[in-house]
């Protein structure tokens, strides 16, 4: 069950971004153009930089 709630905190970020970026477009009306720049940003930038910060950690954790 320890793995379990450590696969979720290692996941949520992720699912936090999508979230705050789905309320975000919806609530401030934003241009295309701006939607359509920051999704760039975020899926060649932001996510892979996530990503292997999580990875730089896997062998501290448990095997599995």
């Amino acid at each position: 069950m320890n793995t379990l709630f450590h696969n979720v905190a290692l996941a949520a970020p992720l699912f936090a971004l999508v979230f705050i970026g789905f309320v975000v477009m919806r609530l401030s009306g934003w241009s295309d153009e701006v939607a359509e720049s920051l999704s760039k940003f975020v899926f060649v930038v932001a996510l892979p930089a996530m990503m292997f910060r999580l990875m730089c950690g896997l062998s501290s954790l448990p095997p599995v």
